[in-house]
Order: C-alpha cells, then structure tokens, then sequence
C-alpha cells in the first residue's frame, strides 16, 4: 500500500510541478489514441503523433522554463 501512495503522490507531484508539460502530454497521448481509433490502417502516424507531440510539449515545457528563469 505505500508503494501505491507513492506511486499516486509522484503522480499528482508530475503534473503540480509543471502543468504545461503534464498537460501537454495528456493531449498528446489523447490525440495519438484518437488517431489510432479513427486510422485502424496506420499505426505509425498514431506512433509519430505520439512521439511528436510528446517532444513538442518538453520543448515548449523546457523553453517556458528557461525564459522564466532568464526573468528572474
């Protein structure tokens, strides 16, 4: 059971810490589950979807980060 409250607490931890990326990725998963459904013959556009956006929202996360830092 503690193992599972950790579990749970890195979890909520992923998404308070920076929301940006968390959300970002739960889109991007979304969207490539979605693509996935709707194209049943191609498998890799769901793969690239999901690489791609997943890439795309640690950039922007990483980019947001630096220039806040740079702010301060």
């Amino acid at each position: 059971m503690n193992s599972l409250a950790a579990l749970r607490r890195r979890v909520i931890g992923f998404f308070v810490d920076d929301p940006f990326l968390g959300v970002g990725t739960v889109v991007a998963v979304l969207a490539a589950a979605l693509c996935r459904a709707l194209l049943t013959g191609r498998p890799l556009v769901a793969g690239a979807l999901l690489a791609g956006g997943c890439l795309m929202a640690l950039t922007l996360s990483v980019a947001r980060a630096a220039t806040a830092h740079r702010r301060r």
